[in-house]
């Protein structure tokens, strides 16, 4: 029972943490869009804007204001498979 009981509560860390997680990059990837369009580093302001403890895989950025980015979904524990995920923002 009580083993059982920890593998739902790494998965509900996990849940949680892989929520957060997007929710930083979407506010980030927006961010980026934003300066993309006023012709300042659009990975740049979305890097700045992202956390420190998430890691960006690759950021891309395209014509005519397209910020693109992956990041790494933080593990609470060695037994979760690496997760990525990928965001974009369009800015007109």
């Amino acid at each position: 029972m009580i083993p059982l009981a920890l593998v739902f509560a790494i998965l509900a860390l996990q849940v949680g943490g892989a929520m957060w997680a997007v929710t930083e990059l979407n506010e980030a990837v927006r961010q980026g869009a934003r300066a993309q369009s006023l012709e300042r580093d659009g990975c740049g302001a979305a890097r700045g804007a992202l956390s420190p403890s998430l890691t960006v895989v690759r950021c891309t950025t395209s014509a005519p204001s397209t910020v693109t980015m992956t990041i790494r979904v933080p593990r609470v524990s060695q037994f979760v498979p690496d997760l990525t995920v990928t965001r974009s923002a369009v800015l007109p």
